[in-house]
């Protein structure tokens, strides 16, 4: 009997209906006596926010389910509340995420709900930690009363509103003063200069609520200084003992008034709340700084909780990231990089590198940026790091975003853990949130072609190297070469011209071709162009001398004699008698140079891999293939052990890419059947001619 129950449990479909407010009682009533005090529990912002992430309930054997949904279509759900035993709850979850073609992915997971979740489930779920996403916990009566030497700013900014303002008055936010709110809000949003889009849908948000503010039963406040608001806040309960603040919003012009309306916002909370959370900072630097300087109770960091199908091919369990290790050591977390992490960064660099100093200084000044760069730490330690650069690829007459990856690196003492595969798979679920369907990166070494391949990165970019040993006397070959000097928009210019014939290749604009000159000037090289005599470029080379010989770490050329006039010039140059390079695999020219250029060897046995891609969106790239090739209808299976996102069933018909889940999909006959390095190099590879191309990225 237990066992065919079981099997009822995990089949069953949960009756998911969407958050209205009719539904507040029914999911308060778990809410609040469960110890998770997440703001997320919070019906007011389940509500506020559902236009966003349609977010759905449902109540099955006195347990409380809530599913949402993530760029509009990959399902993800909180913590289950109820009497329900955890493990069956979570065995329905990984049911209807699995019906919905999607692994299973647990949000806003507390530390308390981490330990039910492994108590319930062991070793079943990786939880991966996101330190933008921790809550701000604090007591009450600290935030009422501001006593003690840790909150004297407080004081002085709430001292220096009252000396300035001796008129202003503090109102409790009723529903006769929303529209007023709304003004403010209006006017709040028009002096800010940051992310638009976030600030447009919290504005939905905050409307959504106040405009329902009796029916939630919202408790907020409002600070006017003679008959002008400066400021208003309000919130709702979590829990039985924790008060949530959702909304704080002020004129900073008003020296104080956010300290002012905070401080007195907290007097009005009943005793019984002896916690107000103030949310997230979402890793806004000076937000992050206002909510640390009211001293925390509590930091409650938040994770995912992703069920882990341990299959073979698939790779080795990342280690969960706030784990402890055994020494007692300070937990793992994951976030993206500040200002103040660089220095770090540029020694874990360096130690993994052993790059010149000159390129490395040059790297960070010019390619970092902290808010692309993703750490994993221990404590104040760096762990490991990845850098996203973001670029164009040229693909079927378009353009597709594509981050490449940079300085993928793991401390000496901390390899071995698992800690560069989760960062990994967690980069690839932000870049992909970001609209980037594809990452690219080339290995530091060929052994490293194996090990992202586990990750779903598939060898797409091949070269063939050559040596040019130069014969007899230099020739005057008629093609004037000159420096590429300062214009770096008209170099881009000649570049993009000059690879047009090569479909699928990652873009290069004038930043990129500022920092590929400084490079090589570092080397003592230079970028150079030659020209006919009626002036028309030709051909374009980035040279570095190595020892005797050149090298040239990108060669172009309109045509065969054009390379090798280039070639020629280059060696007069520099007066070497040796020149080694790479083409990209399939650039058609090498018969033609052998005859055109005696003392050409092409060193390579065959193709040489000089470059990997994984594909984080597949449905974005089928859609963009579809369009590009109407004439074209197939049906395409794909499987995805490490990205369930991208798994289904595709028919490409008349100009259009539709999906179904593998789930629904099952007996559908496929024209093709992949697996994500398959379908790359389906697509990518044996699709595109002449192959795909990726040049200049500093990898050298």
């Amino acid at each position: 009997m237990y066992l065919r129950s079981c099997c009822f449990f995990l089949y069953m479909e949960i009756p998911f209906r969407p958050i209205t407010l009719d539904a507040r009682s029914e999911i308060m009533c778990y809410t609040l006596s469960g110890p998770y005090r997440n703001c997320d529990f919070a019906f007011a912002n389940m509500y506020s926010w559902q236009f966003l992430y349609r977010s759905e309930y449902a109540v099955v054997e006195d347990t409380l389910f809530i599913r949402f949904y993530l760029d509009g279509r990959r399902p993800a759900y909180m913590i289950p509340r109820g009497t329900r035993p955890l493990r069956e709850s979570i065995a329905l979850l990984r049911a209807d995420a699995s019906a919905l073609g999607h692994t299973l992915c647990l949000l806003g997971i507390s530390e308390e709900g981490r330990a039910a979740i492994d108590d319930a489930c062991p070793g079943e779920f990786r939880f991966v930690v996101e330190r933008d996403y921790a809550d701000y916990i604090y007591l009450r009566e600290e935030l009422a009363a501001l006593s003690g030497k840790r909150f004297q700013p407080k004081r002085n900014h709430i001292n220096q509103f009252l000396k300035k303002y001796p008129d202003y008055r503090y109102l409790p936010l009723t529903s006769e003063l929303v529209a007023e709110c709304l003004r403010f809000e209006d006017e709040w949003l028009a002096s800010q200069t940051g992310s638009g889009e976030d600030l447009s849908l919290e504005r939905q948000a905050i409307t959504r609520a106040l405009t329902r503010f009796d029916d939630l039963e919202l408790s907020g406040g409002t600070l006017w200084v003679g008959g002008r608001l400066v400021a208003f806040t309000y919130g709702s309960p979590i829990t039985d003992d924790t008060f949530g603040v959702h909304v704080e919003k002020a004129d900073a012009s008003f020296e104080g008034a956010y300290a002012m309306i905070n401080r007195e916002f907290a007097r009005t909370l009943p005793a019984a709340y002896r916690y107000v959370n103030r949310e997230e900072d979402l890793g806004i630097p000076g937000l992050r700084q206002a909510k640390l300087s009211y001293h925390p109770f509590r930091l409650q960091e938040k994770m995912a909780a992703i069920c882990w199908h341990a299959r073979q091919g698939t790779p080795p369990e990342p280690l969960p990231l706030e784990a402890r290790v055994a020494d007692g050591s300070a937990p793992l977390s994951l976030r993206r990089a500040t200002d103040a992490d660089r220095p770090a960064v540029m020694d874990l660099w360096q130690t993994c590198f052993h790059d010149d100093p000159r390129f490395l200084r040059l790297f960070f000044d010019r390619k970092f940026s902290p808010d692309r760069s993703y750490l994993v730490v221990r404590g104040d330690k760096l762990c490991s790091a990845l850098h996203h650069l973001p670029y164009m690829l040229s693909l079927w007459d378009g353009e597709e975003p594509l981050s490449y990856w940079a300085g993928l690196s793991t401390a000496p003492e901390e390899r071995g853990r698992g800690l560069m595969a989760t960062l990994m798979t967690h980069a690839f679920s932000l870049l992909g949130r970001c609209g980037f369907p594809l990452v690219a990166l080339i290995p530091a070494e060929a052994s490293l072609y194996d090990y992202y391949a586990r990750f779903g990165f598939e060898t797409t970019f091949f070269c063939r190297h050559y040596r040019y040993v130069v014969g007899g006397e230099f020739s005057c070959n008629g093609v004037g070469l000159t420096a590429a000097g300062h214009d770096m928009v008209q170099l881009s210019r000649d570049w993009a011209c000059l690879t047009a014939a090569t479909p699928c290749r990652v873009l290069h604009d004038a930043d990129d071709f500022a920092v590929i000159c400084a490079d090589a000037r570092l080397a003592g090289g230079e970028v150079w162009q030659a020209r006919r005599p009626d002036a028309t470029l030709c051909a374009l080379a980035v040279a570095v001398p190595r020892d005797a010989a050149l090298h040239l770490l990108e060669v172009c050329a309109l045509d065969a004699p054009s390379l090798a006039q280039m070639l020629m010039a280059l060696a007069a140059r520099y007066g070497v008698r040796e020149i080694s390079f790479s083409l990209p695999e399939g650039a058609g020219v090498e018969d033609s140079l052998a005859g055109l250029l005696p003392g050409l060897v092409c060193e390579s046995a065959g193709k040489c891999p000089s470059g990997m891609v994984r594909i984080v969106d597949a449905g974005r790239l089928l859609g963009s293939y579809a369009t590009a090739c109407p004439g074209r209808s197939f049906t395409l299976r794909l499987r995805d052990e490490l990205l369930p996102s991208n798994a289904g069933v595709y028919t490409i018909k008349e100009g259009r890419s539709c999906k179904q889940p593998l789930s629904v999909a099952r007996d559908t006959v496929c024209d093709y059947d992949f697996d994500i390095r398959t379908f790359t190099r389906w697509l990518l590879v044996e699709g595109v001619t002449p192959a795909p191309y990726l040049s200049l990225m500093l990898s050298e």
